[in-house]
């Protein structure tokens, strides 16, 4: 009976001082509750002022189909002469698939990107822009890098510097301004595009994908001109008929892929949603910059009072 009585006396002693030690908590933590509200609204504050002084970035997005090269009866000839074609150094054979494959890759690469930035003069704002003035409608540069009154650019000394090079401005450019993903369900690709002005934004991706299509069908016309340079050379040199037949054959299959690539304008890309142009910003996102300021503050305030109990004006009990 005793050994009953001293566990439940234990038991009861327990559950006391579980309630001491969790009126020892809140209790400095209610007496500090004003403390604890204004360093929670201090830093809410603050994360209302970074969103408001942190410029506005808008993306424009493109969806994008890759284009299939099939074509049955280019298909058909290149099937029976396949085999004499690699014999001659040729590939004839339907390459839709890679030809997507690599002009995917070669859209997110920095050899392209800096011809894209090249031909559109758009090292300056790459580099050197820091937000978009949409009244004056004008890029705002970063005076520390480019003084724009008179196109000089700003060492970190801040003296006159050099121009910068333009596998920089690619670099920053595939870090900050571009992505490029593909569905793997559907096999469709989004472009999208990143930056302070929501025009540039979407000129950009209407550029890149007008780019890409056109660097592509260059590429394929060039080499299907060098093959048929090639074939007609051989067919000069010669007097087998039997060969001379399968170069006429092989001319005309590569005379046909030059034809499509001469004939399309969506040569690798066909654009099923072309890039928007939207005035609604996707950075900084001020809700979520709110809610984790808030919930930030509150932990510090919380851990401060707790750490320092003399804050609140009592201390923890024994």
């Amino acid at each position: 009976m005793n050994n009953v009585n001293e566990s439940c006396a234990g038991k009861n002693k327990h559950h006391m001082t579980d309630e001491v030690d969790l009126s020892a908590v809140l209790r400095p933590l209610y007496k500090a509750k004003l403390l604890i509200f204004f360093v929670t609204l201090t830093f809410i504050c603050g994360g209302l002022v970074y969103g408001i002084i942190h410029p506005n970035i808008y993306e424009s997005k493109a969806l994008l189909s890759p284009v299939s090269g099939d074509n049955s009866s280019i298909s058909g000839v290149a099937g029976r002469l396949g085999g004499l074609a690699d014999l001659a150094g040729l590939n004839v054979k339907e390459a839709g698939g890679t030809r997507t494959l690599v002009a995917r890759e070669l859209l997110k690469s920095k050899t392209f990107i800096k011809k894209f930035i090249d031909k559109n003069d758009m090292l300056v704002p790459v580099i050197a822009a820091k937000g978009w003035d949409h009244e004056n409608e004008e890029w705002i540069f970063d005076q520390g890098v480019y003084i724009e009154q008179t196109g000089k650019w700003v060492r970190d000394d801040g003296g006159v510097g050099s121009k910068p090079k333009i596998i920089e401005a690619a670099e920053k450019f595939q870090k900050q301004n571009l992505n490029v993903s593909e569905d793997k369900e559907t096999g469709l690709i989004t472009l999208t595009v990143q930056s302070y002005s929501p025009d540039a934004a979407s000129e950009w991706a209407s550029l890149l994908v007008d780019m890409i299509n056109k660097y592509m069908q260059a590429k394929d016309i060039a080499e299907s001109n060098k093959k048929l340079e090639y074939l007609n050379n051989q067919l000069a040199e010669t007097s087998n008929s039997a060969m001379r037949q399968v170069l006429y054959n092989l001319i005309e299959v590569e005379t046909q892929n030059l034809m499509l690539a001469n004939s399309k304008d969506d040569y690798v890309f066909e654009v099923i949603d072309p890039p928007s142009k939207t005035y609604e910003e996707v950075k900084p996102k001020m809700i979520l910059i709110i809610i984790l300021a808030a919930v930030l503050g509150l932990f510090c305030s919380v851990l401060l009072v707790l750490i320092f109990p003399k804050l609140s004006g009592s201390k923890f009990l024994d």
